[in-house]
């Protein structure tokens, strides 16, 4: 696959530190690329020394010592932390089975900050194997964002591509039915996150500063937290004309999908903060921004960050699956 200058879009060669057309300096050979997708036959469960419902550090066969419940497997619970990204997502209490799926990772030259990418995506559970349909659409959208990185393509440009990437991949699954999910997905830079999503699964600017914004414009600064996304529901439709409805989804991506075109916002937010991707089973136990972001303020670490907003969700009910992504800005060095 041809490398392209990330200027003017003339080809370089790997080993060109500079491009030959326009002069600007290229990340060649020294571009780091980390992703975390999903493996085959689902993610796999980072074993931990704790519950991961009552934080008992003693697990016997299984099961805590003190609560008593049995520890979850494999896709039930799936944790990855890279510090300059971090995401969890959980079966939640009712559930029969994870059917949200997440991927992100980084890539930058060495000495430069990182582009961070994030997805999370939530299988809709009316159609039949809506946990692969949301597994191929983060894993593929999250690969081919990370290849766009690499190769200079536009924030707004490479969330196209890969949210028709996936559309396709899931699309293109075999059987019966026709499997669906949501998709919301984010590239953060030092100056700019873009987020691009269909369906209700949600992205939020959180102010480290704790001040709460109002709805952010596509291509203007963005200071207070605010969520970055509007749910496609047909109560948020209806709602602009005074009609009730209920919350049915108007996008999603699969094959039975007629409008597979994202909305796409582009914001530069003004000071330090955090980026928060999740699904509903997240957002829809702390839908109010300002008890949203004083969530996020209270972790110490972007692991911490998620862990207590899915501690949250999980102690008021659980009753859906549970995913939450969360990306520091400005994103860090990357280091030799």
């Amino acid at each position: 696959m041809a490398q392209r200058c990330s200027s003017c879009r003339e080809p370089v060669r790997p080993e060109d530190a500079f491009c030959e057309s326009c002069g600007q300096r290229l990340a060649g050979s020294q571009v780091v690329a980390l992703t975390r997708r999903t493996p085959i036959g689902g993610p796999v469960l980072v074993q931990a020394d704790e519950c991961v419902y009552c934080h008992h550090q003693a697990i016997d066969d299984e099961f805590c010592m003190r609560c008593g419940r049995q520890q979850p497997a494999a896709r039930d619970r799936m944790e990855c932390d890279l510090e300059s990204v971090c995401g969890i997502s959980d079966r939640g209490m009712l559930r029969d089975r994870n059917a949200d799926a997440m991927a992100f990772g980084w890539a930058g030259a060495t000495g430069d900050p990182a582009t961070i990418i994030a997805v999370v995506c939530d299988g809709v559970g009316s159609t039949p194997k809506s946990d692969l349909a949301a597994q191929v659409a983060a894993d593929t959208s999250a690969e081919e964002l990370l290849r766009c990185v690499v190769e200079g393509v536009s924030a707004r440009e490479a969330s196209l591509l890969a949210t028709d990437a996936a559309s396709k991949a899931v699309a293109a699954l075999p059987g019966d039915g026709a499997p669906s999910t949501t998709l919301v997905s984010a590239v953060v830079t030092t100056t700019e996150i873009t987020v691009a999503w269909l369906g209700d699964s949600r992205a939020y600017w959180i102010s480290a500063d704790g001040v709460q914004g109002d709805t952010p414009v596509d291509g203007e600064t963005v200071r207070g937290s605010a969520c970055l996304t509007v749910d496609h529901t047909e109560r948020n439709t209806l709602l602009n004309e005074g009609i009730a409805a209920r919350h049915t989804l108007t996008r999603w991506v699969g094959a039975d999908a007629f409008d597979l075109e994202p909305q796409i916002v582009s914001v530069r937010p003004v000071g330090q903060g955090s980026v928060l991707l999740c699904s509903d089973g997240l957002w829809g136990y702390v839908p109010d921004t300002g008890a949203l972001t004083r969530q996020v303020l209270s972790g110490s670490s972007p692991y911490h960050v998620v862990r207590g907003l899915v501690d949250h969700a999980m102690k008021r009910g659980g009753r859906d699956n549970i995913t939450g992504v969360v990306v520091p800005f400005p994103p860090a060095v990357v280091s030799p």
